[in-house]
Formats: C-alpha cells, structure tokens, sequence
C-alpha cells in the first residue's frame, strides 16, 4: 500500500513538472506571437503609409509636370 501511494505521488509530480513546462512553452509561444503580431501591424503601417506617398508624389507629378513643361516652353519662348 504504501509503495502504491509512493508510485502515485511520484507520478503526480512528474506530471506536475510536466505542466509547468508545458505552460512555459505555451508562454514563451505566446511572447513570440505577440511580438509577431506587433511586427506585422507595424509592417502594415508602414505598407499604407508608403502607398499614401506614393499615390500623393503620383498626383504631384500629374498636376506638376504638364506645368513645368508649358513654364518651360514659356521661358523658351522669351528667351528667342
């Protein structure tokens, strides 16, 4: 009898030791899901931001250049 309760405490601290480590890989996954989760938002902003400049240099160049070339044919133009 007292060897079967012996076995059991063994095995329930085995068990035990095995939950606490599996808490602290589940732990640890979830520091590193959280840091990847940060990383990607972070990837995100940067992908819209990029995209609000580039789409506002867009509309600059279209409105701008055509501007540029008739100020220039203009400076030609005085210039003769």
């Amino acid at each position: 009898m007292l060897e079967d309760c012996a076995d059991a405490r063994e095995a329930r601290d085995e068990a035990l030791l095995q939950i606490e480590s599996l808490e602290e890989e589940v732990e640890l996954l979830e520091s590193k899901f959280a840091g990847s989760d940060q990383t990607l938002k972070t990837l995100i902003c940067l992908l819209v931001e990029t995209k609000k400049k580039y789409n506002r240099l867009v509309s600059y160049a279209s409105v701008s250049l055509p501007l540029r070339t008739s100020l220039r044919i203009r400076r030609k133009d005085v210039s003769l």
